[in-house]
């Protein structure tokens, strides 16, 4: 009896990359990870939430708030765009003058402490430099646009006791949105579909995590003595 040989056949007709395009993927990621850091660096980088008044897009902003401060992004204030002027005679305008009052209520106590720039509904469309150069002054007056407008950190360590915790700002989160797991040195953050991997430091590395909870916006993982 004859055994046939099996022919390996090819899964795709496809030329594997070059090296050009290997080295060009590497440059790329050793771009973003710079990038990355440049982004997180506090002392150098923070983010500016815009928002306008309407419920979907609080939302919105809350959610974006809460996933920059997971990463480790530093918010330091809110523009509050479009807003009604007062002495409007039109009723349909006087009801979303009164929608914008009450969302306004909401934005200030869902971001506080960061500060609030708000900006009216121009009789123009800000296109242009003129109009640009008309906002940041409503907006920034006599302040420089490249000043800190809150302090803050996005992580902490803290001595309670014996223990040590990690504080890390999570708002608008409540604790059953969040799965921890720990392996090695590096405590894993989930919520939702983003993951975020913290490398903990040599303080924490080597201590057992022995409990987590929210409080004040803040995700507080403990540690052991």
């Amino acid at each position: 009896m004859k055994i046939a040989r099996p022919v390996l056949q090819p899964l795709l007709d496809v030329p594997l990359p070059s090296d050009e395009i290997y080295a060009s993927i590497k440059d790329l990621l050793l771009d973003l990870e710079g990038m990355k850091k440049v982004l997180t660096d506090s002392t150098r980088t923070s983010m500016r939430l815009v928002l306008n008044l309407e419920k979907m897009v609080i939302k919105e902003a809350k959610r974006a708030f809460t996933y920059l401060s997971l990463f480790g992004y530093v918010t330091d204030a809110v523009v509050v765009n479009r807003l009604l002027p007062d002495g409007l005679q039109d009723e349909l305008f006087r009801k979303w003058q009164a929608i914008h009052q009450r969302y306004a209520g909401e934005v200030e106590q869902s971001f506080a402490p960061l500060p609030i720039f708000n900006v009216p509904l121009f009789d123009e469309e800000v296109v242009g430099e003129r109009m640009l150069l008309r906002m940041a002054d409503v907006i920034y007056g006599d302040r420089d646009p490249t000043d800190r407008f809150y302090e803050g950190t996005s992580q902490r360590v803290l001595k309670n006791g014996p223990e040590y915790v990690l504080a890390v700002k999570m708002p608008f989160v409540d604790r059953r949105d969040i799965t921890l797991t720990r392996q090695d040195g590096d405590l894993f953050v989930t919520i939702g579909n983003y993951r975020r991997e913290i490398a903990l430091p040599r303080v924490l590395a080597n201590r057992e995590t022995v409990g987590a909870a929210i409080e004040d916006g803040e995700l507080r993982v403990r540690f052991s003595k």
